[in-house]
């Protein structure tokens, strides 16, 4: 289990660790597509960071954010265990400790 701290580690800036994002709190080592999730990679915004909201909608501006509240039930059926995330399949490695209290501000569509 990682805090959302410790996540921000596996971006890709250090090449010696592998590559980390998250979705719903499950966290997939993505280091066999670093052409894509490192920095300046075509989904590079999604490293070293739960991004469930992004990941959800779409909108790589402004959602890079766990914070899922808001969305429609249609929206929520992200699915748990295998994700599809840009070229890869995945399996979860591990899993995120949410922080127990939410102080996002409201995210603006």
């Amino acid at each position: 289990m990682l805090t959302q701290r410790e996540l921000a580690q596996f971006d890709g800036t250090d090449q010696k660790k592998p590559i980390y994002i998250a979705v719903k709190g499950e966290i997939f080592d993505v280091s066999r597509g670093s052409a894509y999730y490192a920095k300046g990679g075509a989904y590079g915004f999604f490293s070293g960071k739960d991004a469930s909201r992004a990941y959800t909608t779409g909108c790589f501006q402004t959602h890079l954010t766990h914070d899922l509240r808001g969305l429609s039930p249609q929206q929520l059926e992200v699915r748990s265990g295998l994700v599809k995330c840009g070229p890869l399949s995945l399996l979860p490695s591990q899993h995120l400790i949410q922080p127990r209290t939410l102080t996002a501000a409201p995210i603006s569509e």
